[in-house]
């Protein structure tokens, strides 16, 4: 009996190895794949789960095509010639531009200009009304000595021809001397002439009406009497 027993022992024991589903096989299958586990590996990836699909052969064969794609002949001299074109139009724009600026600072300058006119003219009207009442002063005057009055009337009007003589020089009038000069169609207006033999012709003799300038300019050219001589030319002054 005691040999039969130890045989029957020995035979299941042998089962058991044989058996998946038993405890000794169990842990001698699980062993091999917890060793085999990276650590820190997530449970459940593989090394082909966790690659990447670019660097797959036919992503790679895609970006080399990419890479190395071939550019006609024909597309390279349509885009030197769309440069060049361009390159052309913007010359052409920069000169523009540059042609727009200066009449810019012309249209600039002359504005300015024209306001600076404006301002320094901007009384000729007025100076023009005002030189009647000084030829009328100074005829009052004039008829006064003549007559040999004096007295304070002819004092009052002579104070009034001087307060009015300086305030329009403050403005920038100033009075023709045309007496003893070559006749100036410019500054002067010839309404009389006089045979001469001691002035050379053309010259001006008297000055009937006076003239005036204003900052330069010509207010009113002077009424003159010019001489006539038989020598020289008559200076542009017809008889």
């Amino acid at each position: 009996m005691s040999t039969e027993g130890s045989h029957d022992k020995k035979t299941i024991d042998a089962l058991d190895d044989s058996v998946p589903g038993s405890s000794s096989g169990m842990d001698a299958e699980m062993e091999p794949s917890t060793k085999e586990r990276p650590a820190g590996a997530p449970s459940g990836s593989s090394p082909l789960e966790s690659s990447p699909s670019g660097s797959s052969p036919a992503g790679l064969s895609q970006e080399s095509d990419r890479l190395n794609r071939y550019v006609p002949e024909s597309e390279i001299v349509s885009l030197r010639e769309e440069l060049a074109a361009k390159s052309t139009e913007a010359e052409e724009y920069l000169t523009l531009l540059r042609r727009s600026r200066a009449d810019l600072e012309n249209f600039r300058r002359r504005s300015q200009q024209e306001r600076s006119e404006l301002m320094l003219y901007a009384a000729v009207p007025v100076m023009g009304k005002l030189l009647p009442v000084l030829d009328n002063l100074e005829r009052a005057i004039e008829a006064a000595r003549g007559t040999g009055e004096s007295g304070p009337l002819c004092e009052g009007v002579e104070l009034i021809l001087r307060q009015l003589a300086d305030l329009l020089k403050e403005e920038g009038l100033e009075p023709l001397d045309p007496v003893g000069q070559t006749f100036d169609p410019q500054f002067h207006e010839a309404v009389e002439q006089a045979d001469s033999e001691e002035h050379a012709d053309g010259t001006i003799l008297k000055e009937l009406q006076r003239g005036y300038r204003l900052r330069g300019k010509i207010l009113r050219p002077s009424l003159v009497r010019v001489a006539r001589n038989s020598g020289p030319s008559r200076a542009g002054i017809s008889d």
